[in-house]
């Protein structure tokens, strides 16, 4: 179980690494959560992306979909996880800096 959290960790600090606030998003005031489900294959490339929970917001749900991609590949799934791919969600928070 801890090999799972530390992997959902790792992969976690991967994505948000390429989540930023649109500069439409902050002309135009907007805000919002949005969840992304991912599944990837052993050899940690993505194999399916889709929002779990969308904001109201299309700018905000394409920016969480377009962080994902652009943080694949991600690292191998560790050999002590079973099965021939891993699933996890990761919520993305969208705020203005105020």
């Amino acid at each position: 179980m801890q090999a799972q959290q530390e992997y959902y960790v790792q992969l976690s600090n991967q994505i948000l690494k390429y989540q930023a606030l649109p500069r439409q998003a902050f002309q135009r005031r907007l805000e919002g959560d949005v969840r992304v489900l991912i599944k990837i294959h052993r050899d940690g490339k993505l194999k399916s992306l889709e929002l779990a929970h969308d904001s109201k917001h299309k700018l905000l749900n394409q920016q969480a979909l377009d962080a994902v991609a652009e943080a694949a590949p991600f690292p191998p799934v560790p050999a002590s996880l079973s099965g021939e791919e891993f699933a996890f969600s990761v919520p993305m928070n969208y705020r203005l800096p105020y």
